[in-house]
C-alpha cells in the first residue's frame, strides 16, 4: 500500500433491529458472505492500533459495532459498577467496566465483568473467561442482541450472566451452567428478578452481597 496509512473500515449493521436468522451455533450474521476473524487476528489488530477509534467487539467471528449509549446506560453502569467495587472491597476480586475479554467464540467486551485478582494481573494480558466469575451487560436498545449473548458467554464455561433490562425494569439472571443434549454448555436456568425481590452475588460459591432489583435497575426518564 506504498507505505501509507492502513484504513481499517467497519460496516456498520443494525442488530437491534435486523431480521437475520443465527447459523447453528454461531452469532447471527449479515446475510452476505463475510470474513470471519480469528480471535488472534482481532486481537493483533487490536494491540496494533489499528481498532484504536472503532467501538467494537468480536462475536463468533464478526466484528461487531458496539450501539451508542444513552444517558440512562451510562448512569445505570456508574450506579452498578460503584455497588459492585463496594462489595468486593478486600475481596479477591475486580469489577472491569466495558472491557475486553477472551472467550472460545470471541472478544466481547461486556459492561461489567467480575474477574479474580488484581489490575496489575492483566498489565500484559487479557482476562479470560476462566479468570471470569459473572458478566453483566445494561440493555436498553440491545436487549435481543444481549440475551443471544448468554450462548457466548455458557459456552465459554462464565457461571453467571446478568442482563438488566431498561425496558421491563428487571435484572435477568443466566446461571447453572450445563451440557444441552449436543454435549454444548447451556445455562440451564433463566429467573427474572424485580422490585424489592432480592438478587444474590455469590462468587465460587461465597455470598458476596445482596441487593435489591430496584438497586440494579433505576426507572427510565419520564418523557416531556
Amino acid at each position: 500500500m506504498g507505505g501509507g496509512r492502513v484504513k481499517f473500515i467497519l460496516m456498520s449493521t443494525d442488530l437491534t433491529t435486523s431480521n437475520f436468522s443465527p447459523t447453528e451455533g454461531q452469532f447471527p450474521a449479515p446475510a452476505y458472505p463475510v470474513y470471519r476473524f480469528s480471535i488472534a487476528e482481532y486481537l493483533q489488530m487490536a494491540d496494533s492500533g489499528l481498532l484504536a477509534h472503532a467501538d467494537v467487539e468480536l462475536l463468533d467471528g464478526i466484528v461487531v459495532p458496539k450501539i451508542t449509549r444513552n444517558s440512562w446506560h451510562d448512569a445505570t453502569l456508574g450506579r452498578v459498577h460503584l455497588l459492585l467495587v463496594t462489595a468486593l472491597l478486600s475481596k479477591p476480586w475486580q469489577a472491569r467496566n466495558q472491557s475486553a475479554m477472551v472467550t472460545n467464540r470471541g472478544v466481547p467486551e461486556p459492561d461489567i465483568a467480575l474477574v479474580r485478582g488484581t489490575h496489575d494481573d492483566y498489565l500484559v494480558q487479557r482476562p479470560t473467561s476462566r479468570d471470569t466469575g459473572l458478566v453483566i451487560e445494561i440493555s436498553d436498545s440491545t436487549l435481543k442482541l444481549d440475551r443471544q449473548k448468554a450462548e457466548i458467554y455458557a459456552d465459554a464455561g462464565v457461571p453467571q450472566y446478568w442482563i438488566i433490562s431498561a425496558v421491563d425494569q428487571c435484572v435477568e439472571i443466566y446461571d447453572q451452567l450445563q451440557r444441552d443434549a449436543a454435549g454444548q454448555m447451556v445455562y440451564g436456568a433463566k429467573r427474572i428478578i424485580r422490585g424489592s425481590e432480592t438478587v444474590q452475588l455469590s462468587l465460587d460459591g461465597t455470598l458476596m452481597a445482596t441487593f435489591a432489583a430496584d438497586q440494579l435497575v433505576p426507572p427510565l426518564p419520564v418523557q416531556r
